[in-house]
């Protein structure tokens, strides 16, 4: 079915961003539509409504002023929830059509730098993993680990090739709050079992994205 221009728009930008809670700049506000507004209305304490989508019929909506996004942005991330920051990239007075908009941040529980979403005694180290090959060079086994470790507000980072079994002995030191891994990857059931003990974020990402080296 045929809808608005402005939620083409919106689809499209969504689309360019799978996995993420997208904060729609509209004006003076950020709005959510469909699934992203339904969650967000129910942690962020929101009124949930309908917006008319064209012969599509309504969809659901929900809102807050542009101003407010420091207070609930670091809800949604300590919900477990990557959030993609979308505003407006011209003048509505000078727009012809539909006003440009774009994505100028995403937000994770790894990757946060505003004091708001960050805890000052503890560290906010997001981890990267890929199976490794094994030592003779057939392969993956399932026995080793290639990873990275970071904490995007003081540039720490460190790198690793090991053991399934050393990693998670580093995971479980570091806790990371979030792991990036390549779509469709398995993680060590020990991994998995921490993950969901810590509500750790996990986030898949193309496989092109990763290199064992």
């Amino acid at each position: 079915m045929a809808v608005t221009p402005l939620m083409q728009q919106y689809y499209e930008i969504k689309k360019e961003n799978p996995g993420c809670i997208l904060f729609f700049r509209m004006g003076d506000f950020f709005e959510l539509f469909e699934d992203d507004a339904v969650i967000a209305s129910k942690i962020l304490g929101l009124t949930l409504t309908s917006r008319n989508n064209g012969a599509s019929g309504a969809t659901p909506l929900c809102g807050f002023p542009h101003h407010a996004a420091e207070r609930y942005v670091p809800k949604m991330v300590a919900a477990g929830y990557r959030i993609a920051i979308c505003e407006q990239v011209e003048d509505p007075k000078l727009a012809k059509g539909i006003v440009k908009r774009d994505i100028v941040e995403i937000i994770s529980a790894g990757t946060a730098m505003n004091e708001e979403n960050l805890n000052a005694k503890e560290a906010n180290y997001l981890c990267a993993y890929v199976p490794a090959t094994s030592d003779d060079g057939k392969g993956g086994n399932g026995d080793v680990a290639a990873f990275a470790i970071a904490d995007v507000t003081t540039g720490y980072l460190a790198t690793c090739r090991s053991s399934v079994q050393a990693f998670e002995c580093e995971f479980s030191r570091r806790m990371p709050k979030e792991i990036v891994i390549p779509e469709g990857t398995t993680i060590p059931s020990a991994i998995m079992d921490l993950i969901k003990a810590e509500n750790v974020l996990v986030t898949e990402l193309p496989a092109i994205l990763f290199a064992e080296d």
